[in-house]
């Protein structure tokens, strides 16, 4: 058993999801899920993303590096940028400024400007110095419980992201965060956490492009 296999049992368990659940829901096969589990394989980065915000936490923690399950909690609004952490000290964290525009939809679709309506800091460490990000803040509660109303969403910058993750999306003018999910038959379809929603098909008529993948948010609880 491993660290991440170790932690990747215990989070399913914790969401009460069983094998057959959890590859219905990544897109990940049983036995791939299973080898993670028991230490037989690694997954690929791109997969390691992917079980990461599946089950909401850092990269870190499922590797084991930290106790942490996700580091990112607003503590307070600085002219500097967001606090990360309770008790950390602003003045000690190196902050990367994200743009952040206007807020994007987790429900029917909203426009988003072309001018960065503030900027918010994000610890450095969090980052990769090799992409460029931006912010947004969820509008609706569609993708509830991975991101609520009022969340800072931070995205990378991305044309394609995997089949199963997060992402930012504008279709026919509007612009979305939704899970998208590619099928063999060459279908694509933007999923709402919130069983609430439908899914959105993308058919070939449509004005579709990727314009990020989820990265991190920020709350205000």
């Amino acid at each position: 058993m491993t660290v991440l296999g170790d932690r990747m049992r215990n989070l399913r368990k914790e969401k009460n999801k069983s094998l057959a659940e959890m590859s219905k829901e990544t897109g990940l096969t049983r036995s791939a899920i299973s080898n993670y589990e028991n230490g037989i394989r690694k997954p690929r980065q791109e997969t390691l993303e992917l079980i990461t915000d599946y089950f909401n936490v850092d990269t870190d923690y499922l590797l084991g590096r930290t106790d942490v399950k996700n580091v990112l909690n607003l503590d307070g609004i600085y002219n500097a940028g967001y606090k990360a952490g309770v008790k950390e000290n602003l003045n000690q964290i190196n902050l990367q400024p994200v743009p952040v525009y206007d807020a994007i939809s987790c429900g029917t679709g909203s426009w988003i400007g072309e001018r960065p309506e503030s900027y918010v800091g994000i610890p450095e460490t969090m980052l990769s110095p090799a992409c460029q990000y931006f912010a947004n803040k969820a509008a609706g509660d569609s993708m509830v419980p991975k991101i609520h109303p009022g969340d800072y969403v931070v995205f990378e910058e991305s044309t394609s992201i995997p089949s199963g993750a997060i992402g930012s999306f504008s279709l026919n003018g509007e612009y979305y965060c939704k899970r998208l999910k590619r099928f063999p038959n060459g279908q694509i379809w933007l999923y709402s956490e919130n069983t609430n929603y439908q899914p959105i098909l993308v058919t070939p008529e449509d004005d579709f492009r990727v314009l990020g993948k989820y990265k991190l948010r920020i709350t205000e609880d």
